[in-house]
């Protein structure tokens, strides 16, 4: 798993041309702020090597990538609004959500680890 994590990471940096500030940024501009966290494990799966990647309420991949998000942000679901989860590339996802508690809105990019499930990749909070 760490050799696989390596090679993506290694493809991600190809793919970015040199525009990365920092690992896990997208370009300086568009994920300005964002924070990681060498601590994220994945969540745990049922889905097995690769996640359904359906993007539906009620499945268990749906599930599961709020389960990441939540974590990712250390506020309970039921506390969070799902603003969207959508399709952030190959095995990736991201969620826009709200605490419904302190009204911050953020951004969690979230990656697929095989065989261990959804794993918070950053997090931004949004104005």
């Amino acid at each position: 798993a760490a050799q696989l994590e390596e090679k993506q990471k290694a493809e991600k940096s190809v793919k970015m041309n040199g525009n990365e500030n920092k690992e896990g940024e997208k370009t300086a501009s568009q994920e300005k702020g964002s924070q990681t966290n060498s601590s994220w494990k994945p969540i745990g799966t049922v889905q097995g090597a690769k996640p359904e990647m359906k993007f539906k309420e009620g499945t268990v991949d749906w599930s599961e990538m709020k389960k990441a998000i939540s974590y990712a942000v250390d506020v309970p679901e039921s506390q969070l609004i799902f603003d969207f989860i959508g399709n952030n590339g190959d095995n990736k996802a991201y969620g826009n959500v709200r605490d419904k508690q302190s009204n911050k809105k953020y951004k969690v990019d979230i990656d697929w680890v095989e065989n261990q499930g959804w794993k918070p990749a950053s997090v931004q909070v949004l104005k």
